[in-house]
């Protein structure tokens, strides 16, 4: 679901300015997401260690 909405609407727009804004923009919006529940919860799903 996530990589439709990424084709379809975040990279066609960042297509539209230069890289150094875009790499700026999607860092932005990453380590905002990173900091909410949500996007924590996500993100020890994602890399939780599975050893002792």
């Amino acid at each position: 679901m996530m990589g439709i909405a990424w084709s379809l609407l975040g990279s066609p727009a960042l297509r539209l300015i230069d890289s150094e804004t875009a790499h700026s923009i999607s860092m932005r919006v990453m380590r905002g997401f990173g900091e909410t529940s949500a996007g924590q919860n996500m993100l020890n799903a994602l890399y939780s260690s599975t050893t002792p």
